[in-house]
């Protein structure tokens, strides 16, 4: 929300001492409407990692799967709000 972008969404990717350098099993995005909030988000992310790990188990006991390359030079982080940050964006109105 504080970068106005258009997606976001969850990846499940093998765990490298490199920040999201592992190669990524699942991968699933979604809009990010005007109507969402910082909670409806977080909410959203909760539910669909519970689901994206289990889907990542499954393609992985399946054991035909291809993984995608992780390039880090695309990679985005889901940093952490400031307290100021995280207020605006949990209060905002719609």
């Amino acid at each position: 929300m504080k970068n106005k972008e258009p997606k976001t969404g969850v990846s499940i990717h093998f765990v490298e001492e490199s920040l999201y350098s592992g190669d990524i099993i699942f991968q699933k995005e979604y809009e990010v409407s005007k109507k969402d909030t910082f909670n409806s988000l977080v909410i959203k992310n909760y539910k669909l990692a519970s689901k994206a790990i289990i889907e990542a188990l499954e393609i992985l006991e399946n054991k035909e799967y291809s993984l995608i390359k992780n390039d880090c030079k695309k990679a985005t982080y889901n940093s952490t709000p400031t307290l100021k940050e995280a207020w605006h964006y949990r209060f905002r109105k719609t």
